[in-house]
């Protein structure tokens, strides 16, 4: 039996790879009941700059892969900071 992911542990295995002062690891959401399986995490960074989404998922999931097959579901919004201010003027985050 694999133990469950806390939203700790998502945040400290990121920060391995997110690591530079300006980037943001929003604390990630856990959206299965505590069950410790479906997650919801933002992440605000400029490695992301010029990347399609795809590849910034990619990018996110080989980041985790340490924990990767204990996470059922992860619902990921990479973006980078003038994307991030963007949606915050607009009042969508």
């Amino acid at each position: 039996m694999t133990t469950q992911v806390t939203p700790d542990e998502i945040v400290e295995v990121l920060q391995w790879t997110f690591n530079d002062a300006n980037d943001w690891i929003l604390y990630p959401k856990d959206n299965s009941n505590k069950c410790g399986q479906r997650f919801i995490v933002t992440i605000v960074s400029d490695k992301f700059y010029g990347m399609k989404t795809l590849d910034r998922h990619k990018y996110v999931n080989h980041a985790l892969a340490s924990i990767w097959e204990r996470i059922h579901a992860l619902t990921q919004k990479t973006l980078t900071h003038a994307e991030y201010n963007d949606l915050v003027a607009r009042g969508l985050m």
